[in-house]
């Protein structure tokens, strides 16, 4: 069962659930009792200088090397802050 914070390959399709589909990496947000699970989709195109709407959901992966990505990479989530 995939873990919080693991970080799997999942095909993402862009419209629907048939049509154009690209598989992406994503990271286990959250586990759910029913075997389904959370995820937030992985990129490598870092937010713009002058940041369109979704550039402030990007937040960076700063040991993506670690994580076994090959690039510098953002998930795509916010974080709550209290």
């Amino acid at each position: 069962m995939p873990e919080k914070r693991d970080i799997y390959t999942a095909i993402i399709y862009y419209r629907g659930q048939s049509g154009t589909s690209k598989p992406r990496p994503v990271v286990i947000l959250n586990e759910l009792d029913n075997n389904f699970v959370t995820i937030a989709e992985i990129t490598s195109v870092p937010p713009k200088k002058n940041p369109g709407f979704y550039d402030k959901f990007k937040e960076e992966i700063v040991n993506w090397e670690k994580c076994g990505l090959s690039e510098p990479s953002w998930v795509k989530t916010s974080r709550k802050y209290s």
